[in-house]
């Protein structure tokens, strides 16, 4: 009776633990399908002509790609943690 009890008991943990397998397995999928998507928009944002500027919620600037920077005149480096309120978005050129 003990050793049936205690075969219950490991056939419900092992049902338990190849449905976490399963919920597991299919947050892997959906993030390598994320990260895939992310690595397309990522290579979009970096090599279009078009100029692409990411802040944070509080307007910091993230990251300017080489579009924005032609267009605006500024270098990466004039963005680096600055929020957009302290910046003219374009110089103005002589």
């Amino acid at each position: 009776k003990r050793q049936r009890k205690l075969q219950n008991m490991v056939e419900l943990r092992t049902q338990e633990l190849k449905q976490e397998k399963e919920k597991i397995e299919k947050i892997n999928l959906e993030l390598a399908l994320k990260t895939s998507e992310l690595e397309k928009l990522s290579l979009v944002a970096s090599e279009t002509d078009n100029g692409v500027l990411i802040a944070d919620a509080d307007g910091k600037v993230e990251w300017v790609n080489d579009g924005f920077t032609r267009i605006s005149g500024y270098t990466s480096e004039d963005f680096q943690g600055r929020k957009l309120t302290e910046i003219s978005l374009v110089k103005i050129r002589k």
